[in-house]
């Protein structure tokens, strides 16, 4: 993976939220995740 395909995924908003949600250090389930970016669960 390179860095352009790695801004590429960061660049969704959604994985951006879920992202920043897992820089506290905890472990988030992922409806938990889910949530935090504002989207359904699936």
């Amino acid at each position: 993976m390179n860095l352009a395909e790695v801004g590429n995924l960061v660049g969704d908003l959604a994985r951006a939220q879920m992202l920043t949600a897992l820089l506290d250090g905890r472990a988030l389930t992922a409806g938990e995740l889910a949530w935090c970016a504002g989207i359904m669960p699936q």
